[in-house]
């Protein structure tokens, strides 16, 4: 991966353990339950995992969470497949 000194760092270290704890986390609880279609109800939840992400990938696309954590990237799917979402999302 494309580790910078940053990220060698002690606290770099902790950064990407943090990132990695909330994304097995999400994997295995909170995306089952928030697969919705394009006229269902969003929560605040929905909203802020999903810039979450969005900014994960934009910043730190060396973390490659969509290959790893494959029910996440198919929320992620869904949820950019929603015009708000797909409109603002981060690109570079």
């Amino acid at each position: 991966t494309g580790a910078t000194d940053a990220d060698r760092s002690h606290l770099g270290k902790r950064r990407l353990a943090a990132i990695e704890r909330i994304l097995s986390r999400l994997e295995a609880d909170t995306v089952p339950r928030h697969m919705y279609t394009d006229d269902a109800q969003l929560t605040l939840d929905d909203i802020v995992i999903g810039v979450a992400l969005d900014y994960l990938r934009f910043r730190m696309p060396e973390v490659e969470w969509p290959l790893r954590f494959p029910a996440l990237a198919a929320w992620e799917d869904t949820r950019l497949s929603r015009r708000s979402f797909h409109d603002t999302r981060f690109t570079g």
